[in-house]
């Protein structure tokens, strides 16, 4: 199998902890709600790492879910991890069906018109991922071509305001895939969440 490199974008954003429904302060879930029922109900779509991924045995761990794990035992609840595709995050929070949104979710002017996001935690640049024998070495070379990306995503809107043919995939691994067998010429995913997966893609298929 062909090794797969990364080449950074220059589009930086703000990724913040965890995002609530409402649009006001007013309209935030609180401290004292969740204390009364005894459980902080999360949305995630686990294929996301560092911030999210799934382990061999099915659990969801990561960075952003040691932080919620934390801040459960504080508050004496119980976390409560619901596993869905990254773009049924936002919504099913906005309807009410989940306490908060977490899945290394980036700040946009749109998503906060109807979001309520924590204070920001480190900063996302997006990331070209190609084949290692691949031409394309800059965002210049991905005019004309086909990129792969996760549907609901930044790395989906900024490739369709640029213009790219994009192939859109409910599942990171399937945007992966596509790269990986041909079927793409890119694929574009946030910085670290690519480091990650191009490292264990490569660690795997060593060839």
């Amino acid at each position: 199998m062909k090794k797969i490199v990364c080449v950074l974008l220059a589009l930086c954003l703000c990724v913040s902890l965890f995002a609530a429904c409402g649009e006001s302060e007013s309209d935030a879930l609180t401290v004292e709600a969740v204390k009364e029922k005894g459980t902080l109900v999360i949305a995630t779509s686990p294929d996301f790492p560092p911030f999210e991924e799934l382990t061999a045995e099915g659990t969801v761990e990561g960075i952003e879910i040691d932080i919620l794990n934390l801040i459960c035992d504080e508050l004496g609840v119980e976390l409560v991890i619901e596993q869905m595709d990254f773009d049924s995050v936002l919504p099913g929070v906005q309807a009410g069906k989940y306490d908060v949104g977490v899945s290394g979710i980036s700040v946009t002017e749109k998503r906060m018109k109807n979001t309520l996001f924590t204070d920001a935690y480190c900063l996302a640049a997006q990331a070209i991922v190609v084949t290692a024998d691949s031409p394309i070495a800059s965002k210049a070379d991905l005019e004309g071509k086909t990129v792969s990306v996760q549907t609901g995503t930044t790395a989906e809107s900024f490739c369709m305001e640029e213009g790219y043919e994009v192939s859109s995939f409910a599942a990171n691994a399937d945007a992966q895939s596509a790269l990986i067998t041909g079927k793409v010429d890119a694929w574009v995913i946030d910085d670290l969440t690519a480091a990650e997966m191009v490292a264990a893609y490569n660690e795997e298929n060593p060839g």
